[in-house]
């Protein structure tokens, strides 16, 4: 019968592994729009529900029992319940039934509600804060005046608690000051609550007010991207976050139940155009556009005569950089990935389309060809399109076929930037190889070609052979240290079947007897077994007896990963469980067998080096070099070609990777994205 192979993600290996949720971010310019509530007092007018009578008494005035009827309210103070804030006067008006009860020596129970409507519209509603929310009116004949009880204790006051009220929320630009909208969010405060929510914009349908600024949000940085598709930021989650204000209750009045939201405003995107004729800069254009506005209907770009000159669509190029959003990281894209978007096919021939050339190339990236939107990713992006435009009798060995651009070099420590080479287009040029302190090149030099769309690229690769010294050893070659622990704990073993063998158990020098003891699977060698006549098959055969110790943590590449048990000091491989791939696991052991390091995940359970890489698990911050832009690779050292990091930008990192034959330290900066520890600094 054929065994189903199952793939080990969230399955528990034994009793002690399982994998790690892990994120990684990178820093951006800080969004903090400020939520700040209004504390002046105002003297517009307000209203509240007391009805005063024709008659009104206070606490402290003398009043006779027949003075107390139908007309006459009385006139108590009140505050918010920590007896903080003052609020509008309470008129207790009473009815036949308790003034009967007052005249006959009881106490005559009232309840009620003060509610007060600001000057700006807003409702207030208070309950008293007391058993059953109600209080006493006691009259005294000796004195001759009223009491007021709460609980049968006396006091000079009603205090209430917010049971709700509306938030008057001021929309501003934080860098102008304008006021771009107002709007009353009902029952939104309450004394059960502490933190008052700030609605969006466009759940107001007011997005058209934000004229280059961010909306009423926290955007959630730290966790911005764990990009699938780098080149398609549309896809990318933001993680918006309603914007929350603390407040006290207890503070809350007609005064200042009101709040101002100060809106950041983002850096505007700008897109250059670059137009070409035969190789030489025949115009320019650029325009520069707020978030949340729309691109100009027309921009006039200037274009060679299509009657003289035709358009090379191999050659067009488009090159993008984020400065608000660096996690966006730099990508570049050749014609054949969008002129199809800005140029029309007419008799076989691709032309500009004529109106808003431009405009329909910024269509494309915005994601919207019938009216393109500036959207909140764009913040901040720089993008540089070029076209190229060539006459009849252009030929490539003209005068200005020479061309000086960089050259990238692959290599195992990732992509090498010789700057400036120069040649003539069509020409082979030789290019001297980068040198790595530390590193000894495989060769001093590659050779280039000089293409016709003025890049010069080679398919060499280069790699570079770790220095060492007169010990053998590489000054950067990772310490094999035991990781630090996890800091987020593992999810909970579901089930824990079989615990991890303790290797070195200590003895009990004294031990207890135990009438019915329980069965130790793991018991302690003994130095003289007795003879076992009849011993029975061991499924799990106790592994190598000098394993190193060595607990850490593993993660897996972009194929299943084999498990193999340990058998006789030889490995066979386990053909019903893989661990996934991009999956992460501890381990407590470490073992070489013909050779061939592995690591036990579990009970008997091990994996190859060779199908993982070891970690350990450090938290911090790098800051890229100051050059071009610093390459990526992938948990295989294998170079990432579509995107980069820029210059002088900083990124968070979740683990310190030791990646390849030789384990070189990388740090992780996206799920499946490394630096090499010689291209960034710790901050």
């Amino acid at each position: 019968m054929k065994m189903k192979t199952i793939l080990l993600s969230a399955v528990i290996l034994g009793g002690f592994a399982a994998p790690i949720a892990q994120q990684t971010v990178a820093y951006a310019d800080t969004i903090n729009p400020e939520v700040i509530q209004n504390k002046e007092t105002t003297d517009d007018q307000s209203s509240n529900n007391q009805e005063l009578r024709a008659n009104s008494v206070k606490l402290s005035d003398k009043v006779s029992l027949d003075q107390l009827n139908t007309d006459t309210s009385i006139v108590v103070p009140s505050t918010t319940r920590d007896n903080s804030t003052k609020l509008d006067d309470t008129y207790v008006n009473l009815d036949d039934e308790q003034i009967t009860e007052l005249k006959n020596g009881k106490s005559a129970t009232f309840y009620g509600y003060l509610e007060i409507t600001t000057s700006w519209g807003g409702e207030l509603t208070y309950r008293i804060d007391a058993p059953k929310n109600e209080l006493q009116l006691q009259y005294n004949e000796n004195t001759q005046t009223l009491s007021l009880l709460n609980d049968s204790q006396k006091v000079d006051h009603i205090a209430y608690e917010l049971l709700k009220g509306d938030a008057n929320v001021h929309y501003v630009f934080k860098d102008t000051g304008e006021e771009i909208y107002q709007h009353v969010h009902e029952s939104d405060l309450s004394s059960n609550e502490s933190t008052f929510t700030v609605e969006k914009l466009y759940r107001l349908h007011k997005e058209n007010l934000l004229k280059g600024h961010f909306d009423a949000v926290f955007i959630d940085l730290d966790n911005l991207p764990n990009i699938e598709n780098a080149n398609n930021p549309l896809d990318i989650d933001f993680n918006e976050q309603p914007l929350e204000k603390e407040f006290d209750p207890d503070k809350i009045t007609k005064d200042n139940a009101e709040f101002t939201v100060k809106l950041e405003r983002a850096k505007p995107a700008v897109f250059n155009l670059n137009v070409y004729l035969d190789g030489k800069l025949f115009s320019k254009q650029s325009t520069e556009n707020e978030i949340f506005t729309e691109v100009p209907q027309q921009i006039d770009e200037k274009l060679p005569d299509s009657s003289k000159a035709k358009l090379n669509p191999n050659k067009t190029h488009s090159d993008v950089s984020y400065s608000y959003f660096p996690q966006l990281g730099l990508d570049s894209r050749t014609g054949k990935a969008f002129h199809q978007y800005i140029f029309d096919r007419q008799d076989g021939e691709l032309v500009p389309r004529t109106e808003g050339f431009l405009r329909q190339a910024l269509a494309f990236y915005s994601g919207d060809d019938e009216d393109p939107i500036i959207e909140m990713f764009m913040a901040g992006r720089t993008q540089n399109l070029s076209i190229y435009y060539e006459s009849e009798d252009y030929s490539d060995e003209d005068e200005n076929s020479t061309v000086t651009s960089n050259v990238v070099i692959s290599s195992n420590l990732g992509l090498q930037t010789v700057k400036n080479v120069t040649g003539k287009k069509g020409e082979t040029v030789t290019v001297k190889v980068p040198q790595i302190d530390g590193y000894k090149p495989d060769k001093e030099t590659v050779t280039a070609k000089v293409n016709e769309d003025g890049t010069i690229t080679t398919d060499e690769k280069v790699k570079y052979e770790l220095i060492k010294d007169d010990e053998g050893n590489g000054n950067t070659k990772p310490p094999v240290t035991t990781p630090e622990p996890e800091p987020t704990p593992a999810p909970e073993p579901t089930p824990d079947p079989e615990p991890a063998p303790n290797p070195n158990p200590a003895p009990n020098p004294n031990p207890a007897p135990n009438p019915n003891p329980a069965p130790n699977p793991n018991p302690a060698p003994n130095p003289n077994p007795a003879p076992n006549p009849n011993p029975a098959p061991n499924p799990n055969p106790a592994p190598n007896p000098n394993p190193d110790k060595m607990n850490g943590f593993v993660g897996t590449m972009k194929e299943h990963v084999k498990l193999y048990s340990l058998d006789k000091n030889k490995m066979e491989l386990i053909t019903d469980k893989k661990l996934s791939k991009h999956s992460d696991w501890r381990f407590d052991q470490s073992i070489k067998v013909d050779g061939k390091i592995y690591y036990r995940v579990a009970s008997n359970e091990w994996v190859s080096a060779k199908d993982v890489y070891r970690y350990q698990v450090e938290s911090g911050v790098i800051e890229t070099k100051d050059k071009e832009y610093t390459s990526l690779v992938n948990s295989n050292s294998e170079s990432i070609t579509n995107r980069a990091l820029g210059s002088k930008t900083s990124w968070k990192y979740d683990r310190i990777a030791y990646l390849g034959d030789k384990e070189e330290k990388h740090y992780r900066v996206a799920s499946n994205e490394f630096v090499h520890h010689s291209d960034a600094n710790k901050k």
